[in-house]
C-alpha cells in the first residue's frame, strides 16, 4: 500500500495533460487514480498482498456486450501491463425474493517475478429486514433483545448502588452480567452503523441510476455485518452461560465443577505448556510452508489448520506436495507431541480429580435437583384444579408422615 502509484495518467499510461482530460475515450476514468476515501473503500487482503482499497477503477455496463467491450478496449491500450500488482473484480447480487445481497469480488494479482494468484470472496448479508412475516418477526425479537439490554444494565447499576462496587464484583456472576450489559449495547451501536452503511451504499445505488454508472462498494456493508453477527454470537454464548446457574442445582453439574475447581492450578500450568508447544508449530509450520500451503498463508490460517486436527481435519496432502520429507516430519512430530503427550497428560489430570470429588461426594446428601424443582412448580400450578390439587396435597402429607414418622423410629 505504500509504494502504489498515486498519479492519473491519459490512455496508455501516457502523462496526463490538459486534453486527456476532456477526453471522450469510454476507458477514460480507468487511466485516473481513485482513493480509497473516494469510493469508500477499505484495504484488501488477497494471497500474497494486501491493497488499500482505491486504485485505477473502471466501472462496467450493464449489458455483458457493452462490458466486454470495454474489457478488450482495456487490453488493447495495455490497461494490464507489467506495473499491474493486482485486478480486482467487485460487484454486488440482490435477490429481492429473499432480500438478499450477496457481495463478490473476484482478485488475480501479479508477483514481481510474474507469478499468477487468484484469490476470490463471497459474502451473502441482509442488512435490511422486509416487511414481510419474517422480517416482522426478526423485528419483534429485536425490540425484546433491547429490553432485555436495558433490564440488565438497570440491573447492574442497582446492584453496584445497593452493594457497592468492590463487593459486587466479588461474585462471579456478576461479571456475566457486566459481559451481557457491554455487549449488548455494542451489539445496539454496530447495528446502527450498519443500518447507516445500508442506506449510504442504497442511497448511492439510486444517485447512479440518474448520473450514470458509477462504482459502489459494499464491502464497508458487508464488514458492519459481519462484525454484528459476531458480536451476537458471543453475547448468545455468554446468555447460554446464565442457564448454568439453574443447572447449578444439579449434583451433576456441580461435580463438573468441582472437577474443574480442583484442579485449576495443574491446569493453568498445562495451559502454559500447552499454549509455548502449540505457538511452537504454529510458528515452524508458518516459516516452513507459508510460501507454499494456502492454509498456512498466514499464522491465523495456521492455528486455524492445526486446530482442526483435533477433529481429525488435516491439510496434510497439500503440506506433503510442497516438500514430502519435512512435511512428513513436521506432522508426525505435532501429532507425538500435541495430540497424544498433552493430551495424555490432561487426560490424567481430569481422571485424578474426577477420582477425588467421586470420593467426596460419595458420602454428601444429594442437592435438590432440578425434577424436583419442576415438579415442584407444577404441583402449585395444578393446585387450583380441585381434584388433582387434593390428590397432590393427599401425597403431600402422606410423605411428610413417612419422613417423621421414620424420623421417629
Amino acid at each position: 500500500m505504500t509504494d502504489e502509484d498515486d498519479q492519473s495518467y491519459c490512455v496508455g499510461w501516457t502523462p496526463s495533460n490538459q486534453s486527456c482530460l476532456n477526453s471522450n475515450d469510454r476507458t477514460s476514468n480507468a487511466w485516473k487514480f481513485t482513493s480509497a476515501l473516494d469510493v469508500w473503500g477499505i484495504p484488501k487482503a488477497g494471497e500474497y498482498n494486501t491493497y488499500s482499497g482505491g486504485g485505477y477503477i473502471i466501472s462496467l455496463k450493464e449489458t455483458i456486450t457493452e462490458a466486454m467491450d470495454i474489457v478488450n478496449d482495456l487490453l488493447n491500450k495495455k490497461w494490464i501491463d507489467r506495473r499491474t500488482r493486482a485486478v480486482f473484480l467487485e460487484f454486488t447480487l440482490y435477490n429481492p425474493n429473499v432480500n438478499l445481497f450477496a457481495y463478490i469480488m473476484f482478485l488475480t494479482e501479479f508477483t514481481e517475478l510474474g507469478r499468477v494468484l487468484t484469490w476470490y470472496e463471497s459474502e451473502a448479508f441482509r442488512p435490511v429486514s422486509s416487511a414481510e412475516a419474517v422480517g416482522s418477526y426478526v423485528i419483534a425479537c429485536y425490540s425484546i433483545f433491547l429490553a432485555y439490554v436495558i433490564y440488565s444494565f438497570v440491573k447492574f447499576i442497582r446492584g453496584i448502588r445497593n452493594m457497592g462496587c468492590p463487593e459486587y464484583l466479588k461474585h462471579p456472576w456478576h461479571y456475566v452480567d457486566i459481559i451481557l450489559a457491554f455487549l449488548g449495547f455494542a451489539a445496539i451501536g454496530v447495528y446502527i452503523v450498519r443500518i447507516q452503511a445500508a442506506t449510504k451504499a442504497m442511497d448511492l445505488y439510486y444517485d447512479q441510476l440518474v448520473t450514470g454508472s458509477k462504482f459502489i462498494n459494499f464491502a464497508n456493508v458487508v464488514i458492519w455485518d459481519n462484525t454484528f453477527s459476531i458480536i451476537f454470537a458471543i453475547l448468545v454464548f455468554v446468555s447460554i452461560i446464565q442457564f448454568l446457574r439453574i443447572l447449578g442445582y444439579s449434583k451433576k453439574v456441580t461435580e463438573i465443577i468441582s472437577v474443574i475447581t480442583n484442579v485449576g492450578r495443574d491446569l493453568y500450568g498445562f495451559l502454559i505448556m500447552f499454549s509455548v508447544m502449540f505457538f511452537t508449530f504454529v510458528g515452524t509450520g508458518y516459516l516452513l510452508f507459508g510460501s507454499s500451503v494456502k492454509e498456512y498463508k498466514s499464522v491465523f490460517s495456521v492455528i486455524g489448520s492445526l486446530t482442526n486436527t483435533f477433529i481429525g481435519v488435516n491439510s496434510l496432502d497439500a503440506l506433503i506436495e510442497s516438500n514430502p520429507a519435512v512435511a512428513r516430519m513436521f506432522y508426525f512430530m505435532y501429532i507425538l507431541l500435541v495430540i497424544m503427550t498433552l493430551f495424555t497428560i490432561f487426560a490424567a489430570i481430569l481422571n485424578k480429580s474426577i477420582s477425588d470429588v467421586k470420593e467426596e461426594s460419595a458420602d454428601s446428601e444429594e442437592v435438590v435437583g432440578v425434577m424436583d424443582i419442576v415438579m415442584k412448580s407444577a404441583k402449585s400450578a395444578l393446585s387450583f384444579v380441585p381434584s388433582v390439587g387434593k390428590k397432590a396435597e393427599e401425597n403431600e402429607k402422606q410423605e411428610n408422615w413417612s419422613k417423621s414418622s421414620y424420623i421417629y423410629t
